[in-house]
């Protein structure tokens, strides 16, 4: 594949053609920074662009340099242990008809292409590196997709017994999905912390085969998987005996995919038969009384038995173990209010300097010579009325309301402005409602999310102060750096330094409602030193605007209406980046559609002579920003204003002061910590 020049189609976006060597050329959008753009090159080879920023030295700051690479969206790893090589294959899809089979080497990684268009679902094998006779059967089939993140233990076979347990997880970086296979304790696990009991698991779809059987006495712990990713619910059925007496018995089936304490059927448990009601199925024949423990940690579940209280409450209908009583009636009600909360967020620019007599007039950073470093506090955010509260029923269906009144971001150096204001309240109103909290995926049936109107402030000056917050939050290079490039460009990006991405939940958003939202914008930028804007962009700007260096908006309004989106019946699954993404994409047409207010409230076009710019401007609300919270002492030390108490050489971000507003209405406080 090549990557011509970029250019604008005509939605206004950047694009580029990207072609497999004999096949037809593919345009796709050019991502914004740190983000992602799907891309199929043809059915069998699914890719992405990336756009990554890339560090530049503190001398070419002004320098706008990004990396725009076209990366495989398949990857997979190994990680199984250090002499497992793992093999990964298509489904066929016919008798006969080949597939091919990437094997990767331990510790490796590998890209992904599909054989076939149809069924493009992957198996596994593992075996002994450079021994293949020593190769496993090959696991159940399993799909690599956005709603399958999450991780799925895998026992697999050789002959009639299990050789390798693995835990195969599916995760989603951007646009990038990956298969990452971990070794054994990774997988689930089945501990006994019982003196008197005897453990024998096994996962409920393959009860019929003892090979994947797992035996647990007093003190041990051990892995437990099926031959693949299960089709629903993975569900462990576990025989529970008395040691030395294997006539008392019961029989618990335990969900994985949700934490809990679960009570262990005692003798005398029984319910109907199922298939004959009129005959009683005896569940236990125990006598002592135990109770089973389900954590989930990384993805995974670790179940102990351990032993439990003399009367526990008796099971239902089913095998499934009942949850004991102190869980079953546990009921959470919290309500958290702050009235007015104000938080310093302090930057440290470039070092002072100073003339030392000891050096012959060298000059040497002023921190060294005695002299005050260059702190400042660059932002103070203001909320008032700051409300939360939480719900959460004995079914364990938690709701969360969260309000913020009002909000204010003031900068206060170099010099003072309102950033941020609503004009309207409330600021923030969200309202979550999630399903048992105790499943392993966070299943949230309603999201609602308010937004007040908004007046929004964008200066030269803010954007460098956000700049210095970034480079304070995040120590060291922000981007890649030159030597980095290189080497990516010297082999393919799976066979580089690339590592799998970090474990993350899956959200299964099922109803998501988004008010309509306002926000009036002012800016002014110097455009010479605005260089977070491409130059191409700034240069038009100049052309357009009879070549004016600075860029004035005076209230443009920026109007996204209410949307609904997803439902019971499509909900939205993936990670948080993919939620997000998808809403993002959701609101961009939206966002475009507001050029014409910008034209019509800013210097952009024949420099705003003939629109409302120069005619009739928008006047901002009287807003009047509030006073510093800290200050700093001679020697670089941060105090509160009008206090000598400090807060702390280090740290970059103080909260839980408030301090009166000014002339701000409906704010209220005075100076407390």
């Amino acid at each position: 594949a090549f990557l011509p020049q970029v250019r604008t189609n005509e939605a206004g976006d950047s694009v580029i053609f990207v072609q497999l060597r004999g096949h037809t050329p593919v345009e796709v959008r050019v991502p914004d920074v740190d983000s992602a753009e799907a891309v199929s090159l043809t059915p069998l080879h699914p890719c992405c662009i990336r756009t990554e920023v890339l560090a530049l030295p503190e001398g070419m700051r002004g320098v706008s340099c990004c990396l725009v690479s076209l990366l495989p969206a398949l990857l997979l790893f190994n990680r199984a242990g250090p002499n497992v090589e793992l093999g990964f294959r298509q489904v066929q899809v016919g008798m006969g008809i080949p597939t091919s089979i990437v094997w990767v080497l331990p510790g490796a990684n590998n890209a992904l292409w599909w054989t076939f268009q149809e069924r493009q679902e992957l198996q596994i094998a593992a075996r002994q590196v450079g021994q293949p006779e020593t190769c496993t059967v090959w696991s159940k089939p399993f799909e690599v997709r956005k709603t399958k993140v999450g991780a799925y233990p895998v026992a697999l076979k050789l002959g009639q017994s299990v050789r390798h347990l693995l835990c195969l997880c599916v995760d989603q970086d951007a646009a990038i999905l990956s298969v990452t296979v971990s070794g054994s304790d990774c997988c689930h696990m089945l501990a006994n912390q019982h003196p008197d009991l005897v453990l024998d698991g096994c996962m409920e779809e393959v009860l019929d085969d003892s090979a994947y059987a797992v035996s647990v006495e007093h003190g041990c712990h051990r892995a437990v998987a099926g031959p693949g990713p299960p089709q629903g619910v993975p569900k462990l059925r576990l025989s529970i005996s008395r040691a030395g007496a294997k006539e008392e018995r019961a029989m618990v089936s335990v969900d994985l995919n949700r934490t809990g304490v679960y009570a262990v059927p005692q003798s005398g448990a029984s319910r109907l038969s199922r298939r004959d009601p009129s005959k009683m199925l005896r569940l236990s024949t125990l006598t002592t009384p135990a109770v089973v423990v389900v954590e989930l940690k990384n993805r995974v579940a670790i179940v102990s038995v351990s032993p439990g209280l003399s009367k526990l409450p008796e099971v239902g209908d089913s095998c499934e173990a009942a949850e004991t009583a102190e869980e079953d009636e546990r009921t959470i009600n919290c309500v958290v209010r702050l009235e007015l909360l104000s938080i310093a967020m302090v930057t440290e620019g470039s070092t002072a300097w100073a003339a030392n007599s000891t050096s012959g007039g060298a000059l040497v950073p002023a921190a060294a010579a005695g002299g005050a470093r260059l702190r400042s506090e660059a932002f103070t955010v203001t909320l008032a009325d700051v409300r939360m509260s939480l719900s959460q029923t004995p079914d364990r269906r938690r709701s969360v309301d969260f309000r913020i009144r009002d909000a204010q971001v003031d900068l206060q150096h170099p010099g003072q402005d309102v950033v941020l204001r609503n004009v309207t309240q409330p600021f923030l109103e969200v309202r979550v409602r999630q399903d048992d909290v105790r499943m392993l995926d966070v299943h949230l049936r309603q999201v609602e999310l308010k937004l007040g109107e908004l007046e929004v402030s964008v200066t030269g000056a803010a954007w460098e102060q956000v700049r210095l917050l970034m480079r304070s939050f995040v120590p060291g290079a922000t981007g890649l750096v030159f030597e980095e490039v290189l080497d990516r460009a010297s082999v393919p990006y799976y066979l580089g330094p690339v590592q799998p991405p970090q474990a993350s939940s899956k959200l299964v958003v099922s109803h998501l409602y988004i008010g309509h939202a306002k926000v009036q914008v002012w800016c002014k930028l110097y455009l010479p030193e605005a260089h977070y804007l491409p130059k191409t962009l700034r240069d038009t700007i100049q052309v357009m605007s009879f070549g004016t260096h600075r860029l004035e908006v005076k209230g443009a309004s920026v109007k996204l209406p209410e949307q609904l989106l997803f439902s019971a019946h499509t909900p939205m699954e993936g990670s948080c980046g993919a939620v997000l993404a998808h809403v993002s994409e959701s609101y961009m047409p939206h966002v475009k559609a507001c050029w014409r207010s910008l034209l019509q409230h800013s210097n952009i076009f024949l420099g705003g002579f003939l629109s409302r710019h120069t005619w009739a401007p928008r006047q901002r609300k009287a807003w009047r920003p509030g006073l510093p919270l800290c200050g700093v002492g001679p020697s670089g030390e941060l105090c509160l204003q009008g206090s000598s108490q400090t807060l702390g050489g280090s740290s970059q971000t103080f909260g839980g002061s408030s301090q009166t507003m000014g002339t701000i209405h409906d704010f209220t406080g005075h100076n407390t910590i």
